[in-house]
């Protein structure tokens, strides 16, 4: 079983908001084999208290009364003052150092603020997974898109990544096989159209708790989409980052360094141009994610959703 802690920024729930960390949320209750040890709030698709509350009326929504949520910090907060979010991260990875795994989906102040709180505590972690950051330039429907999630707090994003080059910290390693990102450009392929998803999710079961709850929450995102990208549907950038923990043999870890810079990082850049000609102190060692073939974990990630809607509908009808 793999205990996780997730970090996100959810706002699925906030009428015209973003849905897919609560989409990433779905597809991990749908793994038997993983359990989501505590949600922590962040900033990025809206305020902490946004996301804070947002996800407590999710998790009420899902049924999901024993999953711990914690209030993470606020935009701008120093990392020398961590939220009740990053205590808690410092102290589950002490408490069980290399049992547990991070994914982080938003804004990265309380990884941060947690490794300065007590420095060490991301190299307890038995690996971590980010989304986040682009290697060129991303256009989406046609336009071109700004990074949001590790340009949301730069500083705290740049000391997270300099972890990658340390050495080892207590008996555990803070090296890059640790430390995985699943950039924009290679989400791209993880796609949903709205109508397979509502066919396969809503449609089918229409009387179902969850299927209310998806067509309340995401529909409306994907006709925004539709209307103001063009899009059709919405691509699946934070499921592919929980992929890549839950089920590592779908994705391709594509080893690459990292300028260490913080103009770069602050936008949301990750220079991997440079690799052969950088000091280990210039540079994070990490592996950007890719799927294998895009069609199977879209396959993969449906199957697993039907399952957390078939387990989200048993736990509200025994509630």
């Amino acid at each position: 079983m793999k205990e996780l802690i997730i970090s996100c920024d959810n706002t699925m729930g906030i009428p015209g908001a973003e849905i897919d960390d609560g989409l990433a949320l779905l597809y991990l209750l749908g793994r038997p084999d993983v359990h989501v040890r505590a949600i922590c709030c962040t900033h990025g698709n809206a305020s902490t208290a946004e996301t804070y509350q947002a996800t407590v009326a999710l998790c009420q929504r899902m049924g999901l009364s024993d999953v711990p949520v914690l209030r993470g910090a606020d935009a701008g907060t120093t990392l020398d003052q961590p939220s009740d979010a990053a205590r808690y991260l410092a102290a589950e990875a002490r408490r069980q150092p290399g049992a547990l795994s991070l994914l982080s989906l938003g804004a990265t102040t309380d990884l941060a603020a947690a490794e300065r709180l007590d420095p060490g505590t991301l190299g307890r972690f038995h690996e971590i997974a980010l989304m986040g950051g682009m290697t060129r330039t991303l256009c989406v429907g046609g336009r071109i898109m700004d990074e949001l999630n590790f340009s949301v707090d730069g500083q705290a994003t740049y000391e997270v990544l300099g972890t990658a080059h340390a050495s080892r910290s207590f008996g555990l390693s803070t090296e890059s096989s640790h430390l995985l990102i699943a950039d924009a450009h290679h989400c791209l392929g993880v796609a949903f159209s709205t109508m397979e998803f509502r066919s396969r999710l809503i449609d089918c079961m229409p009387a179902a708790a969850s299927a209310r709850l998806l067509d309340e929450f995401c529909i409306p995102w994907m006709e925004r989409a539709k209307r103001e990208w063009h899009v059709d549907g919405f691509v699946g950038w934070d499921v592919l980052a929980a992929v890549a923990l839950a089920q590592p043999e779908l994705v391709q870890q594509l080893s690459c360094r990292v300028a260490l810079n913080r103009r770069f990082i602050g936008s949301g850049f990750l220079d991997t141009s440079r690799q052969t000609n950088l000091s280990d102190a210039l540079a994070a060692s990490v592996r950007l994610v890719a799927p294998v073939d895009a069609a199977s974990v879209c396959e993969h990630v449906y199957d697993a959703w039907y399952q957390a809607s078939r387990a989200i509908s048993r736990n509200l009808a025994t509630d």
